[in-house]
């Protein structure tokens, strides 16, 4: 089986699908909804056959994504954002060659696995990779693996905690994977997966237990320390999670002197799992390099192949500093400031954590996208008055409240609002905003403000006349 990849194992134009093709795949789906994540698995690995199953089944193509997002802090506006996101990809014809423990590191060794970075940030540099285009490949790629003769083959995801992931795959690029026809099942927890193979207690709800972390798996099977496992990696995760998965499917295989519990000894055919992801990690180096990015760039100076980034020449000129931060206002914003000079405004990740007031609730109401939260924030953070103007203005256009508040009484900007209305707030921000930017000395900012104050007066007369 293959996946006919062109980018990331995407096809180069989607596979169209017969009804006939369809309805199998409906109805496997329909059939997998009466298993358990474990029988599901264990069938691909042909420990357990599933009595009925769907040939089709056997066609089925295992995926472990992994996302990663920047954790802004709980008290910002901002919505956390992706920033990177990694798969693996194994068939399940991989899976029914493994027989016992020697043959689990040529498993491993079975995948295709695939990392893109979605938001440049520190020293990484992303052409092209978008959330938008990113959300496309990721959405084919899923859509579009097919067998030899051309026909496309089932898809079954298989993550952690997966469910996190699908609620930031929908906030931040509206991907929606219960829409997609080849993904006939999620297998959405490893914890869970582990429970129901008895390596895990249940779980004591009452007594206030949660499931365990990632990095507890991990050290249940052997791998006390993940230092140097390079962690929220997207690719990396992707891969540890298809070893922990593999772990639970194969481990009557694996461990058969462990009826229940982790294994007390945690080898595999006399090696440890830090050892097999090592090997892996110096196979897949084997593979020739893709035609694209850089091996050497400075994310000071934006050269490529020329230095390495502490030896740049902007440091000593003082020539970085990064805008967002360098403007960030206010006693909250004070070590953004301090630390402006560490990066350019293109590579700043730090501008998702910058502090700023609330949102105004009329804002929130109309349910804006993370871009325009993320845009509002920004702009307020660094007090730029037109483009806060610019964003809330649209969110008023069709406000059917009264306003009474008058534009003298806005103009003077030193006091209290006279008015506690929503409606009020946001007319003031708004105008405010405008009537400070006529203030800065440039010819370009002064006709730009006027447009935006000319616009907010008409609204203001037009709903103060109601």
């Amino acid at each position: 089986m293959s996946a006919q990849p062109t980018v990331n194992g995407a096809q180069k134009s989607p596979v169209a699908m017969s009804l006939e093709r369809l309805e199998k795949f409906q109805a496997l789906s329909e059939f997998l909804k009466n298993c358990s994540d474990l029988e599901v698995l264990r069938h691909l690995a042909g420990l357990k056959l599933l009595p009925g199953a769907p040939a089709i089944l056997e066609m089925a193509m295992l995926v472990f994504p992994d996302l990663e997002w920047f954790n802004s802090k709980s008290n910002t506006n901002v919505p956390d954002k992706i920033t990177e996101i990694g798969y693996a990809t194994v068939p399940v014809a991989a899976l029914r060659d493994c027989k016992g423990p020697d043959d689990f590191p040529a498993l491993l060794k079975e995948a295709a696995v695939y990392h893109i970075r979605v938001l440049e940030n520190c020293h990484m540099r992303n052409k092209g990779f978008n959330g938008s285009k990113t959300a496309g490949i990721f959405k084919d790629v899923l859509n579009n693996y097919v067998a030899e003769n051309g026909q496309r083959v089932p898809v079954i995801l298989a993550g952690h905690a997966w469910h996190n992931d699908e609620e930031h795959l929908k906030k931040e690029w509206n991907l929606r994977l219960n829409k997609l026809t080849s993904v006939v099942r999620k297998v959405e927890n490893l914890a869970m997966l582990a429970r129901q193979a008895d390596i895990i207690p249940v779980l004591n709800k009452a007594a206030g237990e949660s499931n365990p972390k990632f990095d507890t798996l991990l050290e249940g099977f052997g791998v006390d320390n993940v230092e140097g496992l390079w962690r929220h990696n997207g690719a990396n995760d992707a891969v540890y999670q298809m070893t922990l998965t593999f772990l639970v499917v194969f481990f009557p295989l694996l461990y058969p002197g462990t009826s229940s519990g982790y294994p007390i000894d945690p080898s595999i055919a006399g090696r440890l799992l830090k050892e097999m992801w090592k090997e892996l990690a110096e196979y897949n180096q084997q593979v020739a390099p893709p035609g694209w990015g850089h091996e050497q760039f400075c994310h000071y100076c934006e050269l490529a192949d020329d230095h390495n980034a502490p030896d740049c020449p902007a440091i000593a000129a003082k020539s970085v500093k990064c805008t967002l931060c360098a403007n960030a206002v206010g006693k909250e914003n004070a070590k953004y400031r301090a630390k402006a000079r560490d990066h350019h405004a293109g590579r700043c990740i730090a501008q998702y954590s910058h502090q700023t007031r609330p949102f105004p609730k009329f804002f929130m109401d109309r349910k804006p996208t993370f871009e325009m939260m993320r845009k509002l924030s920004q702009a307020t953070a660094i007090a730029n008055y037109v483009d806060i103007g610019k964003i809330t203005y649209p969110f008023l256009k069709d406000e059917k409240v009264t306003v009474k508040l008058t534009l003298n009484e806005i103009a003077d900007d030193s006091g209290p609002l006279k008015s506690s209305a929503e409606i009020n707030q946001a007319v003031h921000i708004t105008l405010i905003a405008e009537l400070k930017k006529l203030r800065k000395e440039t010819v370009n900012a002064r006709e730009e403000a006027a447009e935006w104050k000319a616009k907010c007066e008409a609204l203001l007369a037009q709903q103060g006349g109601q």
